[in-house]
């Protein structure tokens, strides 16, 4: 079975041809059965585990992580609103006056083509 996509249906100038996957057959083509397939959880549960246990996090490293994921978090302290604040609005204000609609012209001109 195979799907046929083209960027123009009208003028038919790329078409991309694949096979359609599904679960079975993208499993069976990679080499991979989930747990559901062989039957053993136990054992998928386990290998889990073995990737999770090299894992670790302690009590010192933890803020550290989560100013990682949080970025926010490391600068919002020594953020100045009187001296910052400003600034910020007046780049906020230009990427809202400028910046976006010039995108949406853009891709509004890309769609044309």
């Amino acid at each position: 079975m195979e799907e046929e996509i083209s960027l123009h249906p009208e003028k038919l100038d790329i078409t991309i041809a694949r096979r359609v996957y599904d679960e079975n057959l993208l499993a069976s083509a990679h080499g991979h059965s989930g747990y559901e397939e062989s039957g053993d959880k136990k054992q998928y549960l386990r290998s889990l585990r073995e990737k999770f246990s090299s894992c670790s996090c302690s009590a010192s490293s933890f803020p550290s992580l989560l100013a990682r994921l949080a970025p926010i978090l490391r600068w919002l302290p020594k953020y100045n609103v009187k001296k910052d604040l400003t600034a910020d609005i007046t780049g906020g204000v230009t990427v809202g006056i400028m910046h976006i609609p010039q995108g949406n012209i853009k891709k509004n001109a890309l769609r044309c083509i």
